[in-house]
C-alpha cells in the first residue's frame, strides 16, 4: 500500500512538472512601449520597432505602427503588444539607424518608455551674399555620412524646413535649384541637449541678374518679354519695364561659382 501511495505522489509531481511549463508557454502578457525623442518627453512616432526573443528571433517588426491611446494627448500614445512571458530585446530604428534599445523581462503586464537618440532640426536657407534673405522653392536633400539619401523635400518660399526625428550622427545637406547644386553643408548632431536649440543655416549661391534693353539706335526697349534659359530649358521670364528686367536668385553652381545662361527676347502683340 505504501508503494502505491509513493507511486501516486511521484505521478502527481511528474504531472505538475510537465503542466507548469505548458501553462507558462501558453500564458501571455501585455507590453506597452512608449517612444520619446531625446528630451524624454516629446513623442517619437516615426520609428521602426523590432522586438526579439531571448534567442534573437524577431517576434514583432512594426514599420508603420498604429497609434494606440488618446490621440489628443501624445504622451498617452503607446504601441501595444501581446507576447508570451519571457525575456525580450527591443530595438528602435530611424532611417535604418539604431536610435534606442532596451531589454525587458515580461512576467506580467508592463509599460516601458524608451528615450531615443533623435531630435527635430530646424533648417533655414539663405542667400550667401545677404543672409537676411531666404532662398525658397528649392529642393533639399539630406544624406547620411555614407552618402545614402535619407530624405528629400521641396522647401517653400520662406526657405524654412524642420527635419523631424533626425538621429544623432553626421549628415550632408544639399540644396538644388533647377537641378543645379547651390549649396552643400555638413552637419553633426551630437545630442539633444547640445543641438535641440540649434538651427542649421545653409548659405546658398544665387545671384540677381539685371538686364538693360536698348535697340540698335541706343533707344530704350519698353515692350516685350525676356526669357532666361538654363541648359536649354526655360528657367524664368519677365516683361520688360522701362527698358529693364530683373531676375532674382538665379542658381549658381556652388563648386564652379558660375552658371551658363542664355537670354531670349520676344516681342508680342506689336
Amino acid at each position: 500500500m505504501r508503494y502505491i501511495k509513493f507511486a501516486l505522489i511521484m505521478l502527481n509531481i511528474l504531472l505538475i512538472t510537465i503542466l507548469i511549463p505548458l501553462n507558462s508557454g501558453l500564458s501571455s502578457e501585455t507590453l506597452i512601449i512608449y517612444t520619446r525623442k531625446g528630451d524624454g518627453k516629446s513623442p517619437f512616432l516615426a520609428g521602426n520597432i523590432i522586438i526579439k526573443d531571448s534567442e534573437g528571433i524577431i517576434v514583432a517588426n512594426i514599420n508603420n505602427p498604429n497609434y494606440l491611446g488618446n490621440v489628443s494627448d501624445p504622451l498617452t500614445m503607446g504601441y501595444v503588444f501581446t507576447l508570451p512571458v519571457g525575456t525580450y530585446h527591443i530595438e528602435v530604428y530611424r532611417f535604418n539607424i539604431l536610435v534606442g534599445k532596451s531589454t525587458v523581462e515580461l512576467i506580467k503586464g508592463r509599460n516601458i518608455t524608451l528615450t531615443c537618440d533623435v531630435l527635430d532640426l530646424p533648417v533655414v536657407l539663405v542667400e550667401e551674399a545677404n543672409q537676411e534673405v531666404p532662398v525658397g522653392n528649392v529642393t533639399l536633400k539630406i544624406y547620411s555620412s555614407k552618402s545614402i539619401l535619407i530624405e528629400e523635400v521641396l522647401v517653400g518660399s520662406n526657405g524654412k524646413y524642420i527635419v523631424h526625428d533626425l538621429p544623432y550622427g553626421e549628415y550632408i545637406f544639399k540644396v538644388f535649384k533647377f537641378n543645379i547644386t547651390i549649396a552643400e553643408e555638413k552637419c553633426k548632431i551630437i545630442s539633444y541637449h547640445i543641438n535641440s536649440t540649434s538651427q542649421l543655416s545653409i548659405k546658398c549661391k544665387v545671384g540677381d541678374l539685371s538686364v538693360k534693353l536698348i535697340d540698335q539706335n541706343g533707344r530704350m526697349v519698353d515692350e516685350g518679354v525676356l526669357e532666361v534659359m538654363i541648359n536649354n530649358y526655360l528657367y524664368d521670364s519677365a516683361r520688360v519695364s522701362q527698358g529693364k528686367v530683373l531676375f532674382r536668385q538665379i542658381p549658381v553652381d556652388y563648386l564652379l561659382g558660375s552658371t551658363n545662361i542664355n537670354l531670349h527676347f520676344k516681342v508680342y502683340g506689336i
